[in-house]
């Protein structure tokens, strides 16, 4: 097969080690992270989340309050609205081809 573009070893497709863990690269890691902290130590780090999201001074209780919601209820679902040049409507044009 010809090398179009003129790179060497141009084969395409994804970096070896790229994207997400895998399943059991993430399965590994909770199971190491279940033996170095107890459940004793997640209860208190969970303790003192909630105790941050109690705290009176909003720069403290804010990011522990979303962070709770976050993983308790799902983060919202992200709504964006496309418009044209200073809020105009988006024009769509389709453009054919000649044959």
């Amino acid at each position: 097969m010809a090398v179009l573009d003129g790179r060497r070893n141009n084969k395409g497709g994804a970096r070896p080690g790229a994207g997400a863990p895998t399943k059991a690269a993430r399965s590994g890691l909770q199971a190491a992270l279940d033996t170095c902290f107890s459940q004793t130590e997640r209860e208190q780090v969970l303790q003192n989340l909630v105790a941050q999201a109690l705290d009176s001074n909003p720069k403290v209780s804010l990011p522990a309050i979303t962070l709770l919601f976050a993983y308790v209820y799902g983060r919202p679902t992200e709504h964006r609205e496309m418009t044209g040049h200073e809020g105009e409507p988006l024009e769509i044009r389709v453009v054919y081809a000649d044959a």
